[in-house]
This record gives structure tokens, C-alpha cells and sequence, in this order.
């Protein structure tokens, strides 16, 4: 989730909790932070958050680096008979 403000984040938590919430079944028990190594397990078992809810490793495929070549799709209606369907460009974050 992107967000352009701090006052965003509220909201933003409230909808990723309901989102895991549902989309596992299962009730959030504990929200916890601890200001920026959140995703490191303290316990030594490097899990990450989405590892210990759901019990799978992410899936880190679609990962890219910042500043990797990116490509985005031009729709139907803006480009010519002959034009080019994507277009090039640097990936920059979100």
C-alpha cells in the first residue's frame, strides 16, 4: 500500500488487517511493532509477518529493484493502428 501522508496509515492498517482477516479465515490476535525490523522474527526464526499468519513463505518473484526497467501498457484507444502496446520506463516504487 502506498501511501503520500502519515495521516494515512490508520486506515491503511485497518484495511490490511481486514484484508489478511479475510482472506485467511482466521482472527487477528496481536498487532505489534517495533519501529522498522518488523520483519525480522526475534525469536531466530527469521519468519516474516506473512510467513507466521498464513504458515507459507511469500512468494518474492515479482520483487523488482528500483530503478529496474519497467513497462507500462498503453491502452487501446491512445495508441495507433501500428503503435506500440507498452512503453519503457524506471521502476520507482509502489
Amino acid at each position: 500500500v502506498c501511501l503520500k501522508a502519515k495521516s494515512e496509515v490508520p486506515e491503511a492498517i485497518k484495511a490490511t488487517v481486514q484484508w489478511l482477516e479475510t482472506q485467511s479465515g482466521r482472527k487477528l490476535k496481536a498487532l505489534r511493532s517495533d519501529r522498522g525490523t518488523e520483519f525480522v522474527n526475534r525469536e531466530g526464526r527469521n519468519a516474516t509477518p506473512w510467513e507466521l499468519f498464513f504458515g507459507v513463505k511469500p512468494n518474492l518473484a515479482a520483487l523488482r529493484v528500483f530503478g529496474a526497467r519497467a513497462y507500462a501498457h498503453v491502452p487501446e484507444h491512445m495508441r495507433s493502428k501500428l503503435g506500440a502496446k507498452a512503453v519503457q520506463g524506471v521502476m520507482l516504487g509502489c
